[in-house]
């Protein structure tokens, strides 16, 4: 599928997610949602926290409760957090809009059920968001992805909400050079953008060629078995534990 250039309406979307994050005190290399300093580090403990994106996040690929999301709320269960998982099979950022967010010419509208005004209509503490690679085989560009992601941050920062979010995921099909320049922008984009909040999970899912590890593939190529969600499970983890994006004491 061919990239398609952005429109009127996304252009003034960056502009608008750009200032909205000044705002915020999002953005740069080292903003993430909360910062890295002390106080300004915001506690998400106890409270509801919200999951938007795409199959993997929602589970597919592995058992039942080995999922990343469903053994991420086993963790923190005893902490007072109850996750609220709205990702859906099939997703891309685009669904994941603000409902207001204005109509792009041949891509999805967003998804009143699943993005992330029904997220923060929770009441989260804190929200993950997570679309791995839907947007990259439908042919969006980086740019596209990465501004639609910082677009769903600033609307939950707006309401003083944390966001963290995981990188792309590689599948077992060898990408095209395209492909391949497309996720490492992706994530170069959201790893500027959300600082200590970005959570890179590609390169522990593929040591080679820019592939899915066979270890952690569910059998269809593109999804995780239990090893793979416990694998990004583990970096989530990682990065809520750091102290630099969020407090979760």
């Amino acid at each position: 599928m061919r990239c398609l250039p952005r429109t009127t309406a996304g252009a003034a979307l960056i502009g608008a997610v750009m200032l909205a994050l000044a705002a915020c005190g999002g953005g740069g290399s080292g903003g993430g949602s909360g910062g890295s300093g002390g106080a300004s580090v915001p506690l998400v403990v106890p409270g509801t926290w919200a999951v938007l994106g795409s199959s993997t996040p929602a589970g597919a690929g592995a058992t039942s409760g080995h999922g990343w999301v469903s053994l991420l709320g086993a963790a923190y269960a005893a902490r007072g957090v109850v996750i609220v998982n709205l990702a859906s099979g099939g997703s891309m950022t685009y669904q994941g809009l603000p409902s207001t967010t204005p109509p792009v010419a041949g891509r999805p509208a967003p998804d009143p059920v699943h993005n992330i005004d029904a997220a923060l209509a929770r009441t989260p503490t804190l929200v993950i968001v997570s679309y791995p690679s839907n947007d990259e085989a439908a042919g969006y560009s980086a740019d596209e992805t990465s501004s639609n992601i910082l677009a769903i941050r600033a609307a939950a920062l707006g309401r003083g909400v944390p966001v963290v979010v995981t990188s792309t995921q590689p599948r077992r099909t060898v990408p095209t050079a395209q492909q391949a320049a497309t996720a490492a922008r992706v994530d170069a984009l959201l790893a500027q953008g959300f600082g200590p909040c970005f959570v890179d999970v590609r390169s522990a899912l593929a040591p080679q060629n820019n592939t899915l590890d066979p270890r952690f593939d569910s059998g269809d190529g593109q999804h995780l078995n239990d090893a793979g969600h416990a694998v990004v499970f583990d970096r989530v983890r990682t990065a809520l534990e750091s102290g630099q994006c969020v407090r979760v004491a």
